[in-house]
C-alpha cells in the first residue's frame, strides 16, 4: 500500500500464473518482490467469474446467466450481460455511497449502466456492439471521440476465420497497446477514486491455441507461435509500464475471472441425462457425421494444423447433437449445468410444474453418485 485511497484493478481474462511463468512475464516478478499473489478461490469456468468480481457473490448465485436460453426449438448463443446481475454490481454499490468510479472493457458490463464516474463497457459471447453504445454517460465517447479513435473494442475468433491464424495474436497485442495507452490517459484526466479495466486476450488465445501458448506445436505452425509469444510480451510490456507509473499514486490489483490449463478428458451431462432417458437426440447432421468421422482417421499433428487454421471448430470437441425436445426433460451445458426444459420457461418445454422436483432430484443423484475414474473420488465437489 502506498498511502492512498485510489484502487486501481486491472483484469486479465483467462489469467494464469503458469501461462505468465512460462513467458517469464516480468510485472509477475514485480508482484512477487513488491506485492503479493494468491490462488483465486471461485470455481466458475465462464463469464460468472467476472460477475463475481463485479458483486461479490459466489458463481453459483447466478443461475439466472447461462448460454443456452431456447428461443426456438434450437439452442442459441446467448451472452453473460448487466442486465442479468441478481444483485447490484459493484458500480451501484459505490455509487451509493458517492465514489467517483471508472471502468473500460470489463466483461459483462454491457449494456452500459448508470454510474457516478464514466463506463465504456465491452461486449461478451454474442453481444458485440458498436462502440458508440458502449459509453456511460450517454455523451462520454462524444467527448473523448480522439482518445478513443484508434480503440479496439475487442477481437473475436469468429471474425478471423478467413484470415491466417496469426493475424488474431497480432491484433489482440495490437489493442493491448491502444488500451493501455486509453488506460493511462482516463486515469491522468479523470483521477478516479476507483478504476477498473481489463485485457481479455488470454483467453482468446488459450481457448484456440493452448499448446502453442505453452511453448508446444509443429514446426509449420512457428508463424503463428511467435505471435502468440509477441502478444504475451507486449501485455508484459504494458503491464510492468502501468505499474512503474502509478504503483506509487494508487493501489494496483491484478485480478483473473479463471485460470487455464490442458484438458486431458472432459464430462458430457448430456449422455448422462440421455443415460438416465431424460434427454433425447435427433440424429445428426450429415456435417457432424462428417467432422466425427474425420477426428477419427486424422492424426494429431493434422488436427492441431487444422485447429490453426479453423479456430471457431475445436476438433478434440463432440459434435452437438440437437435434441428432439419432445422427449428431451433436461439438457445441459458444459459452463453452465442442468437445464429443466419446462413448459413455462421453454417453447417446446415439455415438463409441468408438478414434475420438476421429482426430476431435478433424480438427477441431482445421479451426479452425486459420478466418480473421477482417475481418483474414484466424486467428480462433483457440490451439487446445487
Amino acid at each position: 500500500m502506498n498511502g492512498s485511497n485510489k484502487i486501481v484493478v486491472i483484469g486479465i481474462d483467462g489469467g494464469s500464473l503458469a501461462v505468465f511463468e512460462k513467458h517469464d512475464m516480468a510485472f509477475v516478478r514485480l508482484l512477487r518482490n513488491s506485492g503479493a499473489l494468491c490462488n483465486l478461490l471461485s470455481k466458475s469456468r465462464d463469464d460468472r467469474g467476472w460477475a463475481s468480481l463485479l458483486t461479490g457473490k459466489d458463481a453459483s448465485w447466478h443461475s439466472g446467466f447461462h448460454w443456452v436460453p431456447l428461443k426456438s426449438k434450437y439452442l442459441v448463443s446467448y451472452s453473460y450481460n448487466s442486465t442479468g446481475y441478481k444483485s447490484d454490481p459493484l458500480w451501484t454499490t459505490l455509487s451509493k455511497h458517492g465514489v467517483n468510479q471508472g471502468y473500460l472493457g470489463v466483461p459483462t458490463t454491457f449494456p452500459p449502466q448508470e454510474v457516478k464516474g464514466f463506463l465504456v463497457s465491452s461486449g461478451v459471447g454474442g453481444d458485440f456492439p458498436d462502440l458508440s453504445d458502449c459509453g456511460y454517460p450517454p455523451d462520454f465517447l462524444v467527448e473523448n471521440r480522439e482518445l478513443f479513435e484508434a480503440y479496439i473494442l475487442d477481437c473475436r475468433p469468429h471474425m478471423y476465420t478467413t484470415y491466417p491464424p496469426n493475424k488474431l495474436a497480432e491484433d489482440l497485442a495490437e489493442a493491448v497497446k491502444r488500451r493501455g495507452r486509453v488506460i493511462r490517459a482516463l486515469l491522468k484526466k479523470y483521477s478516479p477514486d476507483f478504476f477498473m479495466a481489463a485485457y481479455v486476450g488470454p483467453d482468446r488465445l488459450q481457448h484456440l491455441f493452448w499448446p502453442l501458448v505453452m511453448g508446444e506445436g509443429t514446426p509449420n505452425l512457428s508463424a503463428l507461435r511467435d505471435s502468440i509469444l509477441a502478444y504475451y510480451k507486449e501485455l508484459d510490456k504494458e503491464l510492468v509500464l502501468f505499474i512503474e507509473e502509478f504503483s506509487n499514486k494508487m493501489n494496483i490489483f491484478f485480478v483473473s475471472d479463471h485460470g487455464f490449463t490442458n484438458r486431458e478428458y472432459g464430462f458430457s451431462l448430456n449422455t448422462l441425462l440421455q443415460d438416465l432417458g431424460f434427454a433425447k437426440t435427433r440424429r445428426l447432421q450429415v456435417r457432424d457425421k462428417l467432422f466425427s468421422f474425420a477426428k477419427t482417421i486424422l492424426s494429431d499433428r493434422a488436427k492441431e494444423y487444422l485447429r490453426g487454421y479453423v479456430p471457431s471448430y475445436n476438433l478434440k470437441a463432440v459434435p452437438t447433437a440437437s435434441f428432439d425436445w419432445s422427449g428431451t426433460y433436461a439438457f445441459g451445458n458444459r459452463a453452465a449445468g442442468v437445464f429443466i426444459n419446462t413448459k413455462n420457461e421453454y417453447p417446446n418445454g415439455v415438463v409441468t410444474s408438478a414434475e420438476y422436483e421429482e426430476i431435478r432430484e433424480k438427477i441431482m443423484i445421479a451426479l452425486d453418485s459420478v466418480d473421477d475414474p482417475t481418483t474414484g473420488k466424486p467428480l462433483f465437489e457440490k451439487i446445487l
